[in-house]
């Protein structure tokens, strides 16, 4: 490996490929670090300096200098070891500033997140200039609700336990404009569950993982957190959240979470039970993220079958298989570069999710969006409000989708609407399916962005013939008498051979 070395203004100073041992991790969940453990030189101490910064060809990852020790050996010679962590470490340079309370899809969370203490916080002095987030156009992270509640936590921290409660990575890369680019993102399903991919198995049989360590441990494991929020002794605010169903008899493994500092204050009104018991319960799911079984497979690899950053990426779920019959389907969470005697390996970490991230889907929700505009656009138009910020955002399950109740939280309701509620469902296979729509007044159906049927006041079976993938069905209904609704039934998620059924923005345009 060859690593360049860039001083704290992006500029070349050196390239090191010389050197007796160099180690580069690459983290999925957090960020990654690395060790250079090499000759003690005038050149080299001058070179690897605090605050400089390492690539190399191998990874997207840009490392930071952060330790430099000199340990000294009459026998051996004198040794410089070089540590530091990715530029995801940069995160750890900032607290949360004050309350933030975060009610929003979970992209957006984090986005306000960085917003307030990195890209544009009211005190300047804590701004890094070349900072910037990129959203994530993945339907499986745009799909994520967060509610939660910040005051002074360690914004790396902070964001970890988002992400690992979610199953969702997190990267800062360097563009070519030299700037720090934030970017959520989810690995894609690479076992032999899926029909989307060519499966990636790792196994002796394949001659492909050279030797390997099984670690399985749920010494800290827990179940269920019992969260404790604001008041006093029995007026304390309290409630629990569980993972996966086990949290009965001798399955059940407690822990206890203190939030008290989350408070019930938000802004300039005071939280419902039922905003301020999702406030808690995220609170218990990071707390829980902490806390999971412990299991892990480690193992050298021979990239000759699959390379790493070609047939697979990080964050991708494999298949693995060891001699003793230890199979599973992993998560790929960390990979390791590892040079001595001019000799490179690869270890790859594979890691395992104890919380499925289709649970914070919340299938049966979604993100209605209200505009005030002049005129009226009807779908298929895709180019709804993009410069337009809405004036009120509420989350709503199906039934809820009324214009009387939407039209309460507008401060002038209007009669006539526009609505258009999407939902992306992926089907495994050609197939037909039966479900319902219901629209009082008008509405259409689309499938695919072609109308399938108009609808008029009634309840109406529809069968949508789907194609093997994704299909998008959007329901759009207009009203002109200011009472009425429409919405899918969720029978299509009991479907055989639907994998997927994820909603997308839903959003509501009243003039």
């Amino acid at each position: 490996m060859e690593v360049l070395v860039l001083n704290t203004e992006f500029e070349s100073v050196a390239i090191i490929d010389t050197f007796e041992s160099l180690i580069w991790t690459d983290r999925y969940y957090e960020a990654g670090d690395f060790e250079i453990y090499t000759a003690a030189t005038t050149d080299m101490l001058r070179t690897l300096q605090p605050d400089y910064y390492l690539w190399c060809k191998e990874s997207e990852h840009m490392m930071i200098i952060e330790g430099v020790e000199i340990k000294s050996d009459f026998e051996s010679g004198n040794k410089l070891i070089v540590t530091g962590r990715s530029l995801e470490s940069i995160l750890d340079r900032r607290i949360i500033w004050g309350q933030t309370n975060i009610d929003d899809t979970l992209q957006n969370g984090i986005k306000k997140l960085l917003n307030e203490n990195i890209i544009n916080p009211s005190d300047t002095n804590r701004q890094i200039n070349n900072f910037i987030f990129e959203e994530s156009s993945d339907i499986n992270i745009q799909s994520m609700f967060l509610q939660t509640q910040y005051f002074g936590e360690n914004l790396y921290e902070a964001i970890v336990d988002i992400c690992k409660s979610n199953s969702i990575g997190f990267k800062i890369t360097l563009n070519e404009s030299n700037q720090f680019v934030f970017k959520l993102y989810f690995g894609t399903d690479r076992t032999y569950n899926q029909i989307e991919y060519p499966a990636v198995i790792f196994s002796n049989n394949f001659d492909n993982l050279i030797n390997s360590d099984y670690v399985s441990s749920k010494k800290d494991f827990k179940t269920l957190a019992f969260v404790a929020g604001d008041g006093e002794g029995d007026e304390r605010f309290d409630t629990s959240i569980g993972i996966n169903g086990n949290y009965v008899g001798i399955n059940r493994r407690e822990i206890f979470t203190n939030a008290n500092g989350t408070s019930r204050k938000s802004d300039d009104r005071e939280l419902t039970d039922a905003e301020y018991t999702a406030q808690l319960q995220q609170k218990g799911m990071e707390d829980l993220s902490e806390h999971i079984m412990t299991e892990s497979f480690e193992g050298e690899i021979s990239s000759l079958m699959f390379a790493y950053d070609e047939h697979y990426y990080m964050g991708d779920i494999v298949e693995v298989a060891n001699e003793y019959g230890n199979e599973s389907e992993p998560r790929i969470i960390e990979y390791i570069y590892s040079q001595s005697n001019n000799e490179l390996k690869y270890y790859p970490t594979f890691g395992y999710d104890e919380y499925d991230s289709a649970k914070y889907r919340n299938e049966d929700k979604f993100l209605v969006q209200v505009y005030d505009l002049d005129t009226d656009e009807t779908y298929p138009t895709n180019e709804w409000c993009d410069n337009t910020e809405p004036i009120l955002e509420r989350y709503f399950t199906y039934e809820q989708i009324a214009v009387n109740q939407i039209s309460s939280l507008w401060k002038n309701p209007s009669i006539r609407y526009t609505c258009r509620l999407s939902q992306y469902v992926y089907a495994a296979q050609d197939m037909s399916i039966t479900t319902r729509i219901n629209v009082i007044n008008r509405g259409s159906l689309y499938l695919n962005d072609t109308l399938v049927t108009v609808i008029n006041g009634t309840t109406s079976t529809i069968i949508l013939n789907l194609y093997a993938g994704w299909n998008k069905i959007d329901i759009v209904f207009t009203n002109d008498t200011g009472l009425g609704h429409g919405y899918l039934t969720d029978n299509i998620y009991g479907k055989e051979n639907i994998l997927h059924a994820v909603p997308e923005y839903r959003k509501v345009r009243i003039t």
